[in-house]
């Protein structure tokens, strides 16, 4: 009986994991592909951070770093420069080297 609590709990916690993996990944593709589609700047990490902020008013996992973070992991996977470049975070300068 307790190995398959266990069990459950391992079970549900990789689940839950994988649904928020995707969520920021869903983020990060829709700030990246409007940045390249409509040519938007770096702000609209700020501006995206503040809006998803007023919606979950209790969560603290959308600021604009971690915005930043996600949206420069989308696009490193995705071999688009331009896009790697649009985002910012703590590796913008080994990413915009890989791209020149």
């Amino acid at each position: 009986m307790e190995a398959r609590e266990v069990f459950s709990r391992v079970s549900a916690t990789r689940a839950i994991t994988r649904e928020v993996i995707l969520l920021y990944w869903d983020i990060g593709q829709g700030i990246v592909e409007k940045q390249t589609l409509h040519a938007w700047g770096e702000s609209v990490i700020d501006q995206v951070a503040v809006d998803l902020r007023n919606s979950f008013p209790g969560s603290t996992d959308y600021s604009p770093r971690n915005l930043a973070t996600t949206c420069s992991q989308f696009a490193r996977r995705n071999s688009n420069c331009f896009a790697a470049t649009a985002c910012r975070g703590n590796d913008r300068k080994r990413t915009i080297a890989r791209c020149a």
